[in-house]
């Protein structure tokens, strides 16, 4: 995380920090610091192939809350392979002077350099020509100015394929697993017994001998955030490991689960300790093939 003001001992400070630390992404909440520490964090992160976000730590909440990312901290949140706000809210200030650096601000005289370090971003460096504008980037200007980017990110559409003397399908991660971020097949199929199963297929070869599964339904539109429709408990799960992945087997009970038709996203996720792995879980967001294709294994078990 970096919070605060960006100093220029920032980057070392950073670097020691995620030694040790298994974590893929970096939360930024700051108004801003030193221009040149800034950009040597932003390609300390970019190095480690981390995602940025900005948001802050709130006492008693999980999940990130929007922050602020303004003037020099902007060229740090550049660095990250994949750029966000938190849930979807926050904002982003940019101009070549930092008020923090005090009356007049710190300014970058050599434009070569700025445009040099936010080309090789992947930013447009029609950025830097916004110095006369208001300072709070909209949102369309964020997507515009490739200040936040959105990757390919999670689980694509499902794949139909033979198995034994029934179907599964298949969904594979699009954007590279991570530690306690493993998963990178999903499968769904059903048996003879009519139930319905899920395995999380995840890198590493690990197996957790315990946990608790479950599986997330959302049968309106989604909205990243918002609770889901519906959580269906696991009845049972197996684990066993491979030489290079770890498998999780999830059955759930076909009574419970609406029909395939009106779900529109689904997440299956299984809890446990890092110690043994992690929490795992693949979400998806179902087209009208993904429906029909899930609709099929039931008619079709293996």
């Amino acid at each position: 995380m970096i919070d605060g003001t960006i100093s220029a001992d920032a980057p070392a400070l950073f670097k020691a920090v995620v030694a040790q630390s298994d974590g893929n992404k970096v939360l930024i909440n700051s108004n801003g610091g030193d221009v040149k520490a800034a950009m040597a964090l932003g390609r300390i992160i970019r190095a480690l192939g981390y995602q940025t976000i900005v948001g802050r730590v709130q006492a008693g909440r999980y999940e990130a809350q929007p922050g602020v990312c303004a003037y020099a901290c902007v060229y740090a949140f550049l660095g990250g392979s994949a750029r966000y706000l938190a849930e979807g809210q926050g904002q982003i200030n940019f101009a070549w002077a930092d008020p923090v650096q005090g009356q007049g601000g710190q300014v970058i005289a050599n434009a070569v350099t700025a445009t040099t370090y936010v080309l090789e971003m992947g930013a447009d460096p029609g950025l830097l020509l916004r110095e006369n504008e208001a300072p709070v980037l909209t949102g369309q200007e964020m997507v515009g100015y490739r200040v936040t980017y959105h990757p390919e990110v999670g689980f694509g559409p499902f794949v139909m394929e033979p198995y034994r003397d029934g179907i599964i399908v298949v969904s594979e991660r699009l954007d590279e697993p991570s530690p306690y971020d493993r998963v990178s097949h999903l499968t769904a199929y059903c048996r003879s017994s009519g139930d319905v199963y899920f395995l999380l297929t995840s890198i590493g070869g690990f197996a957790s001998e315990d946990g608790d599964g479950e599986l997330l339904i959302w049968t309106k539109t989604p909205h990243e955030g918002r609770d889901a429709d519906a959580r269906i408990k696991s009845n049972h799960y197996s684990a066993w490991a491979g030489a290079e992945n770890g498998f999780t087997e999830l059955r759930f009970d076909r009574e419970l689960l609406p029909d395939f038709a009106d779900i529109t996203a689904l997440e299956v996720r299984f809890d446990t300790a890092r110690v043994s792995g992690g929490p795992q879980s693949a979400r998806i967001e179902l087209r009208a093939m993904d429906q029909r294709m899930l609709s099929a294994t039931l008619l079709s078990c293996i």
